[in-house]
Parts: structure tokens; C-alpha cells; sequence
């Protein structure tokens, strides 16, 4: 693993351009959205100059209708997948170059010769590693300049040299930082900096082995508190105090909103532990016990909102080529249980989760209950978005969203 500083997206993209240019499949992973889209869009800036084409730079997140993102992990699989019986994928590209967020690690059996990410937990990178050099039958196909399995780890550099970890404080006139510290904790990513930084060799390479040191590396940052760790400490000690505190405020959440249902015969209530998957609860589908299939985990506020293309002449699609009519009638799966699961694989397709932050200050999305009501049975009760082919906002909140297949959800 290489630690280095962040060279702005501009110096990124035009060095793996540049590395990649004779051959190499490639994956630039950041922590949001925001950035993985601006460095995808530079990259299309710079391709035609450096020999590439546009549809050998791929962008994927979480900020996609599941239609379109199913679109493109199918594509992916298809390519970057293993090849039929163990044999290499005769499908697999010369170059590619993928820019994605933590999705790409998630249930998707893909193979890259180098792999780019931001400063992560040492546990995301761990497993974010599994994704390069995957399938040992493309070893001998590739390039010398990535020959050798490696990860690179890119950090924003701050004051005294130490790393960017805590999102900006506006309330204590503090306005830099990164919001990178509100997707993973502080302490974390100072943590894991310091951890592989103080295993770097001379030569500035992180040598780790997989899964032989996966262990110590994981102790090492979620183990006892770090101490003597040199211009760092202050900064570890400040973010752990927050960690800590964090860790806490969400365990009585997770005590508070918890649920008892009575699952046993003599109706004791289920306690936290039993909550989890295996044996007791079944995993996924099927197996298990009556009366749990899926337990929910803290996370990010969010609205479920049905985003649909309406047309020139009226005509709502799934699609923003108009080829996929919407059926927005009434669907009763004792009617007709086919077209109704038809129906509601569809919707589900083009439902997109929206953070709640985005209703919150001045500039917020206008409230639910004052966009435009559609008459339509599959609409009714839903916040529902209607786009233009080009993907402007027709209906919903009017002015505050664009959508694009390739590039996802946006505010404006």
C-alpha cells in the first residue's frame, strides 16, 4: 500500500490516465459522491488529450436509480467478472478506468490490476483491497507497472503535517476540514493514518498481507487507545473523546428505538444479541425463526422518493428514452399477482433514497406535502419526481434537483 498525499483531482486523473494509457483496469474509490463525480468529470476533460475515450471512463454510486446502477454492475460483472470454468474473461477490457464510492466493494465480484482511495478506516481499506489482483488468472497478463498488488491510500495534508480527519465547525469559526469526518469517524481515520504511516518503509510502501496481518492492523486502530504517538497524539486524543462519546450517544439510541418482539414460546422479549442474523433469525430469505427477517442499523435520515421521466407529450416513462411506458394503474396482487409484482419491481427500480439534511436551511428541498399531488393509483401517498428526458426537475421540488443516468442525483 502507498500512503501519499492527495494531489488535487486534476494530477490524479492525469497520472492514471497517463500510467494507464498501454493497458490497466483501475478503480478510483472516494468516500462521497460529491468528489467521485468531480474527478469523473475531469477525467472525461482530460481523456481525448491523453488518447483515452469516454466509454472507457465508467462512474458508479450510490446516488443512481437503481435501475440505471443495476445497468452498470451488470456491465461491470460482465468485463471485470471471473471468465467462464476459472478461465481469464475473455471479455475483460485493455484499460478501464472506474470511478466509484464504497459500492464497489459491495457483493460485486471484480477484478482490478491498481486501486485508488481516500483515507478510510483501516478495515474499509482491507477489504476495499480485496477487489485488486482478485483473480489470480489475470496475474500474468498484466502490465509491469502494476504487476505487484497494490493500494493507494490518498490523505489531504494540514497543518504540521498531519492529516485532515474532522469536517468543519462553522459554530467555532473553524472552516476548513473535510466532510469526510461525517461519513467516518475522525478518530478512525486518524487512527488508521498514523497506524500505516508508522509502518511505511524507507522507500514509503505500507506492506501488509492479507489476511496474516488483517488482524493486528484492525487492533491497532480499534484496540486500546494509541499512546506515544508523537505530533499526532493531540489529535488522536481530541478525535477518540468524540469517538467515544459518539459511540455511546449511539448506543442509547440503539437502546431506545429497539423493538421487542415476543418470538418465544413463553413470549420473553428478544434482547439486543438475539437481534443479529444467523441460526435464531435466519440469514437473508430464508431459515430461522417466526418473527424477524431483517434488522435495520443506525444510519443517515432518509426519504424514499419515486423518480419518473415525463415526456413531451405527457407520457410518464421509466426511462428517459420514453421506450419504457410507466403502468401507473391500480395493481392488487389478488387481481393479478404477476403484473403487480411487475408493477412494483418497477417502482422499486426507480426509487432513490434522498438524505433528509437536503430539506434542512434556507436552501432546502421545498416540503413533501407542497409538491404537486398525481391522480394516477401508483402514485398516490408517494413523494413523487417527475424529470424532463435532459433531466431537469418538471415536478416535485421544482429547481433544486437534476437527474443524470450516468452521473446520478445532484442538488443545485
Amino acid at each position: 500500500m502507498q500512503l501519499n498525499e492527495d494531489p488535487g483531482d486534476t494530477d490524479l486523473v492525469a497520472h492514471i490516465l497517463d500510467q494507464a494509457r498501454n493497458g490497466g483496469c483501475i478503480v478510483v474509490r472516494s468516500t462521497r459522491v460529491d468528489p467521485c463525480r468531480s474527478r469523473y468529470r475531469r477525467a472525461l476533460q482530460l481523456a481525448s488529450t491523453r488518447g483515452w475515450q469516454p466509454d472507457e471512463i465508467l462512474i458508479l454510486h450510490g446516488m443512481l436509480l437503481p435501475r440505471h446502477r443495476l445497468q452498470l454492475e451488470t456491465r461491470l460483472a460482465g468485463i471485470l467478472g471471473p471468465g467462464p470454468k476459472g478461465r481469464r474473461n475473455p471479455d475483460r477490457p485493455g484499460r478501464l478506468l472506474v470511478f466509484a464510492t464504497g459500492v464497489i466493494e459491495q457483493s460485486l465480484d471484480l477484478d482490478f490490476d491498481h486501486g485508488v482511495t481516500d483515507l478510510c478506516p483501516i478495515d474499509v481499506a482491507v477489504q476495499f483491497r480485496g477487489r485488486i489482483h482478485r483473480h489470480a488468472v489475470n496475474n500474468p497478463y498484466r502490465a509491469s507497472w502494476y504487476r505487484t498488488p497494490r493500494l493507494t491510500m490518498l490523505w489531504q495534508p494540514g497543518q504540521r503535517g498531519l492529516p485532515i480527519v474532522e469536517p468543519p465547525d462553522f459554530t467555532a469559526g473553524q472552516p476548513t476540514g473535510t466532510y469526510d469526518g461525517l461519513v467516518y469517524a475522525p478518530y478512525v481515520l486518524a487512527a488508521s493514518w498514523h497506524t500505516l504511516a508508522q509502518r511505511r518503509d524507507p522507500d514509503g510502501i505500507v506492506r501488509l498481507q492479507t489476511p496474516r496481518d488483517s488482524a493486528w492492523a484492525l487492533e491497532s486502530v480499534y484496540g486500546e487507545a494509541i499512546q506515544g504517538a508523537g505530533p499526532v497524539q493531540a489529535l488522536l486524543d481530541r478525535t477518540r473523546s468524540a469517538y467515544r462519546d459518539a459511540l455511546a450517544e449511539e448506543a442509547l439510541q440503539a437502546e431506545a428505538r429497539l423493538f421487542l418482539p415476543f418470538t418465544r414460546r413463553r413470549r420473553t422479549p428478544v434482547a439486543t444479541y438475539d437481534l443479529a442474523s444467523g441460526n435464531n433469525q435466519g440469514d437473508g430469505d430464508k431459515g430461522g425463526v417466526t418473527g424477524i427477517a431483517a434488522v435495520s442499523r443506525l444510519g443517515e435520515d432518509s426519504v424514499d422518493c419515486l423518480i419518473l421521466y415525463q415526456q413531451p407529450n405527457g407520457t410518464i416513462t421509466y426511462d428517459h428514452k420514453g421506450v419504457q411506458r410507466a403502468d401507473l394503474g391500480q395493481r392488487s396482487p389478488s387481481h393479478d399477482v404477476t403484473a403487480y409484482r411487475r408493477q412494483q419491481k418497477d417502482l422499486l427500480a426507480n426509487t432513490l433514497a434522498l438524505p433528509a439534511r437536503w430539506w434542512d436551511g434556507r436552501d432546502g428541498l421545498q416540503p413533501i406535502a407542497d409538491w404537486h399531488h398525481h391522480p394516477q393509483p401508483a402514485l398516490r401517498n408517494k413523494p413523487v419526481i417527475l424529470l424532463s428526458p435532459v433531466g431537469t426537475c418538471l415536478s416535485g421540488p421544482v429547481g433544486k434537483l437534476r437527474y443524470d443516468h450516468t452521473t446520478g442525483l445532484e442538488r443545485l
